[in-house]
């Protein structure tokens, strides 16, 4: 699938593309670009509420989450979050921000992904716990 720019246009909005809310989630080898969560939202491609979330490669690129916004492609609140061999470019907002829940990502790529005023521009870890291996963050 391919997700190319979507939009929440109120203010502290969800996100742009997809939003999944205590339930469960599998992406494969899909594209999501320039999709925005609005000003203060969570979540520029993905916002996931106390849900399981598996995302198996593709690409998030240029999606965001600014004026306070958190997760620019993607934000996970007290759920599971797993990614493989997915690549993260120029996200704003940075490229995954989780509160909460646990965080599993391997072989993938992060390049220019920018929180400008928040914490981690390539992955932002609240609270919860997280394993990163094999990943490469430019």
């Amino acid at each position: 699938c391919t997700f190319t720019n979507n939009e929440d246009i109120n203010a502290g909005g969800y996100p742009g593309a997809i939003s999944v809310a205590t339930s469960s989630l599998t992406v494969s080898n899909s594209v999501f670009i320039g999709n925005d969560a609005g000003g203060g939202g969570l979540g520029g491609a993905i916002n996931a509420d106390a849900s399981t979330v598996v995302i198996t490669g593709g690409r998030f690129e240029n999606n965001a989450a600014l004026d306070g916004g958190s997760g620019g492609a993607i934000y996970s609140f007290e759920g599971e979050l797993t990614i493989a061999n997915a690549t993260f470019v120029g996200n704003q907002g940075g490229a995954i921000f989780n509160d909460g829940g646990t965080v599993i990502i391997t072989g993938s790529v992060f390049d220019g992904n920018i929180n400008e005023g928040g914490s981690g521009g390539g992955v932002s870890i609240s609270s919860g716990s997280g394993v990163i291996t094999g990943s490469t963050f430019i």
